[in-house]
């Protein structure tokens, strides 16, 4: 689980810096990841 945790820390790194291509799209991944995980 600890590194489940540090791909989400570090994909909301790469959306604040905007260098996501897909930014949408990776928002809603993750945002599908952190809401997955909250349950």
């Amino acid at each position: 689980m600890k590194i489940y945790k540090e791909v989400i820390f570090m994909s909301t790194i790469l959306i604040k810096n905007g260098t996501l291509i897909d930014g949408s799209g990776s928002k809603r991944y993750l945002a599908d990841i952190l809401i997955e995980n909250e349950k």
